[in-house]
């Protein structure tokens, strides 16, 4: 009797029916047949903005560089641990997600350098929170990042904002601050 949403993809203990398309999947989590039934869903459909059980807010994060080579040394560093690639990447851009989803533009980061030719900036009280699966995760991601040249703001650990809110907090090299997070209670 387990619903988290999350990122794209179906993991479901047994199911007894093709559920294989998002509109089948949607019915699957309206009106369950079998109330023991675990789902972990996060779907979104490629060529849709409607996410299965829930609505997007962001279409996707970007940030900007001014040192794109440097940049993308630390993303490509850091996104592995998460389960994400980057899977398109120009002269002055670099998108990480899955594969699938690249194409839409939806459920990625963008790293590129800033389009108006000016000085890309990070954002005081910003930050940019990437979901991990498990705290296993949010360890490893904070381990590559300082390993990948970040600058530590906050170790892994147990937050005051609910009871399952595990998070670590670094700056990239342009200053951006990500957090990464779990929220699931089995970590």
């Amino acid at each position: 009797e387990t619903l988290v949403i999350t990122r794209v993809g179906l993991n479901v203990d047994r199911i007894d029916a093709d559920y294989s398309s998002v509109g089948a999947v949607h019915a699957l989590l309206q009106k369950p047949k079998d109330s023991s039934l675990r789902c972990t869903y996060y779907a979104l459909a490629p060529t849709s903005q409607e996410i299965v059980g829930a609505r997007l807010i962001f279409s996707h994060i970007r940030v900007g560089t001014n040192d794109f080579v440097a940049s993308r040394r630390f993303y490509d560093a850091v996104m592995p641990t998460l389960g994400y690639a980057c899977e398109d990447a120009g002269d002055s851009y670099a998108g990480y997600g899955l594969k699938e989803h690249i194409g839409s533009g939806q459920n990625c980061l963008w790293l590129g350098l800033p389009a108006d030719g000016e000085a890309a900036t990070s954002g005081n009280g910003t930050n940019v929170a990437l979901l991990a699966q498990s705290r296993e995760q949010v360890d490893s991601f904070y381990s590559a990042a300082l390993a990948a040249g970040a600058s530590d703001e906050g170790a892994p650990g147990l937050r005051d904002v609910h009871p399952h809110f595990y998070a670590a907090y670094v700056r990239d090299p342009d200053g951006h601050k990500l957090a990464v997070i779990c929220h699931r209670a089995d970590g």
